[in-house]
């Protein structure tokens, strides 16, 4: 029985990494500056100089607040509506 689940956690583990593993990737190459290759072989998981601007560059292009405010409006009154008809 002990081996069956030491055999789980490690199916488990690696469900959860292959899992984790572009999330990783996704935060390393919002890190990365425009100079950096991001298709380069072998790929590097971490950028040479991290940098935030990539951040702040769509922070500028789109309205994240206000995209952020109306799904919080909509979420907030589904939940409410879906009580009241759910009784």
């Amino acid at each position: 029985m002990k081996g069956k689940n030491v055999a789980r956690g490690f199916l488990m583990g690696a469900i959860a990494l292959f899992m984790v593993l572009p999330l990783l990737w996704l935060l390393s190459t919002a890190l990365k500056g425009p100079g950096e290759n991001l298709f380069q072989q072998p790929p590097r998981w971490w950028p040479e100089r991290p940098t935030l601007a990539n951040f702040q560059a769509v922070g500028q292009a789109v309205p994240f607040w206000r995209y952020t405010f109306n799904s919080t409006v909509v979420a907030i009154g589904a939940t409410v509506l879906h009580g009241f008809c759910a009784r």
